[in-house]
């Protein structure tokens, strides 16, 4: 048999019933778990201080499809971070982003402006990832007038 516990050959003595089994199996695993100090508690992405990581509050806004590719935008180097009226450049997937942070980005041509109002707790509908930032300004167009031709 397979089973999520340790790999222990347990025999069953004649006469019990498989049941038994089963219970002595669930109170080894919690008993070993509890041993291990895992709690089962997962951050999702959120620091103890109230911060996000870059990639992971991205992807949760819904700017970029995957964290894959918000990791590989964050680590390019293409976004500035405004916080408390200091700008840098974002260059670790890592870092923390904070709510009052303000982004700006270029995806697509196109500049993006935010800023952060909420981290999020999950990747939810387009409505949820709308509500965690506002932006600051409309986006405006990097492409020269030149690029807007019409491709034949």
């Amino acid at each position: 048999r397979y089973h999520d516990g340790p790999a222990v050959a347990v025999r069953r003595p004649c006469g019990a019933p498989r049941a038994a089994l089963a219970v002595r199996h669930a109170t080894e695993t919690a008993t070993s778990s509890a041993r291990s100090g895992s709690d089962g508690a997962v951050t999702g992405g959120l620091a103890p201080d109230g911060a996000c990581r870059a990639d992971v509050w991205l992807w949760r806004a819904r700017l970029c499809k995957t964290r894959t590719l918000a990791a590989r935008l964050v680590e390019s180097g293409r976004i500035r971070v405004n916080r408390s009226g200091g700008a840098s450049r974002l260059d670790k997937a890592s870092r923390p982003l904070r709510p009052g942070d303000e982004l700006v980005f270029a995806v697509g041509g196109r500049l993006t402006a935010i800023r952060i109002l909420g981290l999020g707790v999950r990747r939810g509908p387009p409505a949820e990832a709308r509500a965690l930032y506002e932006p600051l300004s409309g986006e405006t167009d990097c492409l020269e007038a030149t690029d807007r031709s019409p491709r034949h």
